[in-house]
């Protein structure tokens, strides 16, 4: 072995060892059981699997919370995680690419004497622009290709959980999910919830529900008043175009989801369990 290939193997352990650490003290609450290791674009990522419950054996959901969050962020994604599972359902939970850094609009320290002389020329009643369009775009394509990539290692973590298959996810990755679903680019779930879905951009979140309204899964959609403001956005429109294809695959509700209402994350459940059984029972 050479030098350069010592170092290359040394590098490669220390990164992995980094990584292990991290997962440790991400979950050093969760029982070992319950954190698997997929790589996903060279990193290694946590899914958290938790087993079915009592005698029922319905399949398992999939958990893919916002981008930035974890498999067990607080709040809605926690509570189903651990309490779908006396109801027949494993529960399988991912992690996300995160967003990445958002573009910095501080004054330099050349500019702050001159202040007065508009050195910001966009509107100040307008929000500024997260990205330009064509770093947008590589954000879209690098969160959907992570999504991918780790749906494509779901099949054997799932394997000891044959059955239906729920996808539950969240925000703008839900936007992520209708995309990828409309591109045939990740398995279509035999049931989709999705919570407050949008797209971070006017063109993109003008054409999700032309998207959602042409899936051909039944779907869930659940939103809460303290949505973010594009899901807001759209939400009429996803309404109206989804219940005007699908009427009797599609079913809206709304729910308030913030930390500070618990009780609602029961009730969320409460909706995932009674639409599942419907649509089951339909066949």
């Amino acid at each position: 072995m050479t030098i350069k290939h010592l170092i290359c193997l040394c590098t490669t352990l220390l990164l992995l060892s980094e990584s292990c650490i991290a997962v440790e003290r991400q979950y050093r609450d969760l029982p070992a059981t319950e954190i698997k290791q997929i790589t996903v674009q060279q990193k290694q990522q946590s899914v958290l699997v938790r087993s079915w419950q009592g005698t029922k054996k319905l399949g398992a959901v999939i958990l893919l919370p916002a981008s930035g969050q974890s498999a067990d962020h607080p709040g809605l994604i926690s509570f189903v995680r651990r309490h779908i599972n006396p109801l027949g359902w494993a529960s399988i939970s991912l992690t996300p690419q995160d967003a990445g850094k958002q573009p910095n609009f501080a004054t330099s320290v050349n500019e702050v004497n001159k202040a007065g002389t508009k050195q910001l020329s966009h509107p100040n009643n307008q929000a500024m622009p997260r990205y330009s369009e064509e770093e947008q775009k590589q954000v879209n394509e690098t969160q959907e290709a992570f999504i991918v990539e780790t749906f494509n290692q779901l099949d054997a973590i799932g394997e000891p959980f044959p059955g239906k298959r729920v996808l539950i996810t969240l925000d703008d990755t839900a936007g992520h999910i209708i995309d990828l679903l409309a591109n045939r680019k990740v398995p279509q779930p035999d049931i989709l919830v999705l919570i407050n879905p949008y797209r971070p951009t006017e063109v993109q979140n003008d054409n999700l529900a032309l998207q959602l309204a042409k899936l051909d899964v039944p779907v869930l959609d659940i939103h809460s008043p303290d949505a973010n403001q594009r899901a807001l956005e759209n939400l009429s429109e996803r309404i109206a175009q989804t219940a005007k294809h699908r009427p009797y695959h599609y079913s809206h509700r709304k729910v308030m989801l913030n930390l500070d209402t618990p009780s609602a994350w029961q009730d969320c459940l409460d909706l995932i369990e009674g639409f599942a059984y419907r649509v089951m029972k339909k066949g």
